[in-house]
């Protein structure tokens, strides 16, 4: 079986960019985002009818040929087979011997449909967090992590905001449903997530635009500044590829290195010359307890050596994720 390709990104780190380059070729079946809420029971039309208003601008993203789901099987009223609501954000982490039947069947029908049509598979993750070594296990996967500066993804996020594109949101609610899990618990509480009641999904949602709304800029940072931190250092584990939008964007050489790997393991002559330059000079500030957090959280999930080896990436990236282990 040809692995399938797995681009494991966050919110804001460009991994559209990537994305739409394997989806303009014709021997790839481009999935955007398989965790998306959307893909419960969202119709084609409504889907289209996004992309005709605008979402690809507002979201920022390239231009792009169709909306993003067209490569889906959807359902004639709507949603993908096999998919549930808890694939988005239930079990945020989870071990590499982890039995999930449902998750993989949902998987295994996505590569079917694309195998049915004669493409290898591409899934572009945004919510795939610490799952990526239980996808690795389940899948022959070449995986390529996408890395950009914490400080203009966070951004981002907040500009994001005044659009109504509440990235922070969806992570409160994330860490709510994810609170009793060791890995998550302290930065529930470093964030007042804590919560010893079963919570309802109604209630859940609640809880989460309440934190939402009253929570400082120092407080977002540091929780995106944990999702940030802890789903590149899960990539790093499975990694094939290391794709660094800003060390790409910057340097020639590395440039014209990734170009080179891409050809040889996918066959085909990307160009990333058309990507820009995102680093900002501006460094937001993480604070310690954030970092000891997710330095915890490494070992915990890594073991006390941590088993890491961080790769060449961008100074403020690099700097950053060497301060948390």
């Amino acid at each position: 079986m040809v692995p399938v390709i797995a681009i494991q990104t966050f919110w804001r780190t460009s991994g559209t960019y990537l994305w739409n380059k394997f989806r303009s070729e014709a021997a790839f079946c481009a999935y955007y985002e398989p965790l998306n809420e959307v893909l419960l029971d969202e119709p084609s039309s409504a889907l289209q009818q996004q992309f005709e208003d605008g979402i690809v601008a507002k979201l920022g993203h390239p231009m792009l040929a169709s909306h993003y789901f067209s490569e889906y099987p959807i359902e004639a009223a709507g949603g993908v087979r096999h998919f549930l609501p808890r694939f988005s954000y239930d079990r945020y982490a989870m071990a590499e011997t982890d039995l999930d039947e449902a998750l993989r069947a949902y998987f295994e029908f996505l590569i079917d449909h694309a195998a049915s049509r004669g493409r290898r598979p591409v899934f572009k993750f945004c919510r795939m967090g610490l799952r990526q070594r239980w996808f690795a296990r389940n899948f022959p996967t070449c995986s390529i992590l996408v890395v950009r500066d914490f400080n203009d993804t966070f951004r981002s996020y907040l500009s994001m905001a005044e659009k109504s594109m509440d990235f922070l949101r969806i992570m409160f609610r994330i860490i709510l449903k994810n609170r009793h899990d060791p890995l998550f618990a302290p930065i529930a509480r470093h964030i007042g997530a804590a919560d010893r009641r079963s919570l309802t999904e109604p209630e859940i949602r609640k809880k989460a635009n309440r934190l939402y709304a009253a929570a400082t800029r120092p407080t977002l940072c540091d929780l995106a500044f944990f999702f940030w931190a802890t789903y590149i250092f899960e990539g790093l584990t499975v990694a094939n590829e290391v794709f660094d939008v800003d060390l790409i964007a910057a340097d020639a050489r590395e440039r014209d290195r990734v170009t080179a790997a891409f050809r040889q393991r996918f066959g085909v002559p990307f160009d990333f010359t058309d990507l820009g330059k995102t680093s900002g000079d501006a460094r937001e500030a993480v604070s310690p307890r954030a970092v000891e957090i997710v330095r915890d959280a490494v070992r915990l999930r890594f073991g006390a050596a941590g088993g890491i080896s961080i790769p060449a990436l961008s100074a403020a990236t690099r700097h950053l994720l060497e301060a948390a282990i």
